[in-house]
């Protein structure tokens, strides 16, 4: 009797004691979430590529004598009647970079420890982790590849590698190619805002195999405070889908 009356006791000592004890770290956690979450850029919005500014710019890679010749084989087949190679026909993601300069609105969510680009075109997803850690060494390639980056000062800064080969980079102007790429694709972007409603995406690309030289562009952003991202079924309303080499499946009929 006497041990289950001590029992009892300290059963209730302790129920007293713990919200106190227990209160008295719950504030500092909280306090650091605070902290945290308030250190972080406030991007809020849909964001929308300037999209008539980049089918203006003449800023376009700079091949190796290898990815040319690749490129005059696929003109040569384009001449001769068969299609510009198009996965986005399919309702294929194009990958990086040319994701990030399609005309829908991006929405950018920070959180510690990553940042998440969400993009209504192809409901695509990006993941960037800002905790520090390394590229995997085996990791699978994907068409926004792996992204790690860091925010200095202001600025948040990608460095995206592991892509998919089977993409194309963007290429401007009148006598624009989809232009293939290598395994060594490797992208550094700095994201920055320049205005409180416009966001400028600097670009750094360079492939040991495909690339004679660095390519740098920007893509600029305005922010629209109240768009929401809208749902993105490509394969819903597909019209322009092709076969394997490219041709068109849907010849003849109505569109």
């Amino acid at each position: 009797m006497r041990f289950a009356r001590w029992s009892l006791l300290a059963l209730w000592v302790f129920a007293a004691l713990a919200p106190r004890v227990w209160g008295q770290h719950a504030p500092a956690a909280t306090t650091h979430r605070a902290a945290a979450h308030a250190s972080l850029p406030d991007w809020e919005g849909g964001w929308e590529p300037d999209f008539g500014a980049l089918m203006r710019s003449s800023s376009n890679p700079v091949f190796t004598a290898e990815y040319l010749e690749k490129q005059r084989a696929l003109r040569e087949k384009m001449s001769a009647g068969q299609p510009a190679p198009n996965p986005m026909q399919n309702c294929l993601p194009p990958g990086m970079p040319s994701t990030m300069e399609l005309p829908y609105p991006v929405h950018f969510l920070f959180t510690p420890g990553k940042v998440t680009i969400i993009q209504e075109a192809f409901t695509q997803v990006r993941t960037v982790f800002t905790d520090g850690r390394n590229h995997p060494e085996d990791g699978d390639p994907a068409y926004n590849g792996h992204s790690i980056g860091r925010l200095e000062a202001g600025t948040l800064v990608i460095d995206t590698t592991q892509l998919r080969p089977d993409t194309y980079l963007p290429v401007r102007g009148a006598d624009a190619l989809p232009s293939p790429h290598s395994d060594a694709l490797h992208i550094v972007e700095r994201i920055r805002l320049a205005a409180p409603d416009r966001l400028e995406d600097h670009f750094t690309i360079t492939d040991a195999k495909a690339l004679a030289k660095p390519w740098e562009f920007s893509i600029s952003y305005t922010r629209h405070r109240d768009w929401d991202l809208r749902e993105y079924v490509c394969e819903e309303n597909n019209r322009d889908q092709t076969d394997a080499a490219g041709h068109d499946l849907l010849r003849g009929v109505q569109k």
